[in-house]
């Protein structure tokens, strides 16, 4: 299995009642797009630019709950969470969002340790 199959591989979270994530790691692409959204997109990220060329102390605005749901809805690769009817919902930004805060706490965390492979043994830097 080579480098990105590892780090792109799934691992199943558990939710609250019967319910799972299955979630891969972040890509670039996905940060990025994530960053966009929380920075408003293109017409906020415009804004920003604008004030911070009138007053280079302006803040950059960020919505930390909109990058968090736009990044999971990137890494969830498939779910169970359902409807009334027993429908699976799709995973989107919105439905990201119904999430309880444990769960999303806990697939926020499964997709950023993601990102690290495991250490081979016998490399330089490496106690093993």
């Amino acid at each position: 299995m080579g480098y990105l199959s590892k780090l792109r591989k799934p691992e199943r979270v558990e939710l609250s009642g019967d319910y799972w994530a299955d979630v891969r790691a972040p890509s670039g692409d996905d940060n990025d797009d994530a960053r966009d959204a929380a920075m408003g997109g293109k017409e906020g990220m415009a804004a920003a630019a604008r004030a911070r060329a009138k007053d280079p102390e302006a803040e950059t605005p960020f919505d930390r709950k909109v990058f968090n749901h736009e990044l999971l809805s990137r890494c969830i690769v498939a779910w169970n969470l359902d409807d009334d009817s027993g429908a699976v919902l799709s995973v989107t930004s919105e439905t990201v969002a119904y999430l309880a805060d444990v769960d999303r706490d806990r697939v926020l965390l499964a997709a950023q340790t993601r990102t690290k492979l495991p250490e081979k043994k016998g490399l330089p830097g490496n106690s093993d």
